[in-house]
């Protein structure tokens, strides 16, 4: 097809060298059991994709990873997989990065590389349309890697709900002592002020989503009831706050980082996604 012809000529691909069989190999909608052949993927459409894997296809019990790529025409993104973490990274060497891009360019790869479904490729933009490279990029955990996060899910596993509790009573007492002055600008959380060393070891052990604070304190200083019960009944003047505090007024933000936050939760399995995209609207 014209399509076809068009992303052969300028289509992205990612190639993926050592992947084990069995593994799971995702891009965007679509996911599949990793065969022997197996070395990625072309005819990936230019712009934001999502990349993930994990050791088994199995969906239970089993760790994934995932990775943000804003994709230019013609590029080829490069990977090796680990047996060690179970994920895929960069080669070492950018001299043997250039020459399998190189070679995929030249179509030496091309039999083991499989077509990108083109069918959904629609669907998979509409669904990433404010989701703009400068967003990933300050969203994303500083190693990139979006590892899966489950923790939150079992009641029962030792001090995770009671970790959770006192975790969510701390924010709302925080929250809670935060007062707005007469412009109605709200004080920035402390965790936000924290120094640049504890947020990238923060990042390095868990893969910290930097996703906007939302706003939570309702009841600037001197509100009259009036006042107060109107900012619960709408919410305008916090959302327009939100905007040009973390996206410089820029509305379609917010809907980027709502779509940033769903692919993270359903394609990521990473449940602080969940947690912005459900709070994702005061």
């Amino acid at each position: 097809t014209a399509e076809v012809e068009r992303l052969t000529e300028h289509g992205c691909a990612v190639l993926c060298l050592g992947c084990p069989e069995g593994i799971l190999f995702g891009i965007d909608y679509s996911a599949w059991t990793v065969g022997p052949r197996f070395m990625g993927i072309k005819l990936i459409p230019p712009g934001l994709h999502y990349v993930y894997t994990s050791g088994s296809p199995e969906d239970i019990g089993v760790s994934r990873t995932g990775f943000f790529l804003h994709m230019k025409p013609k590029e080829v993104a490069s990977f090796r997989w680990d047996p060690t973490t179970e994920e895929l990274v960069r080669p070492d060497n950018p001299d043997e990065e250039a020459r399998y891009a190189d070679g995929v360019r030249g179509f030496d790869f091309d039999s083991q590389l499989g077509p990108y479904p083109l069918d959904l490729a629609a669907q998979w933009t509409e669904l990433t349309r404010h989701a703009s490279a400068g967003l990933v990029a300050r969203i994303e955990p500083v190693e990139k890697a979006i590892r899966s996060k489950r923790a939150e899910y079992d009641a029962a596993a030792p001090g995770a709900a009671g970790a959770s509790k006192e975790a969510a009573e701390e924010a709302q007492e925080s929250m809670e002592v935060m007062e707005c002055d007469s412009e109605g600008a709200r004080q920035e959380p402390q965790a936000r002020q924290g120094d640049e060393e504890t947020r990238v070891e923060s990042n390095l052990g868990a893969g910290t989503l930097f996703f906007s604070q939302m706003p939570r304190s309702r009841r600037p200083r001197g509100a009259t009831p009036g006042e107060t019960t109107q900012m619960h009944l709408d919410r305008t003047a916090q959302l327009d706050q939100l905007i040009a505090r973390e996206h410089s007024g820029n509305e379609m933000g917010v809907l980027g980082e709502l779509q940033i936050s769903y692919i993270a939760f359903i394609l990521g399995q990473n449940y602080d996604g969940f947690e912005q995209w459900r709070g994702g609207g005061p």
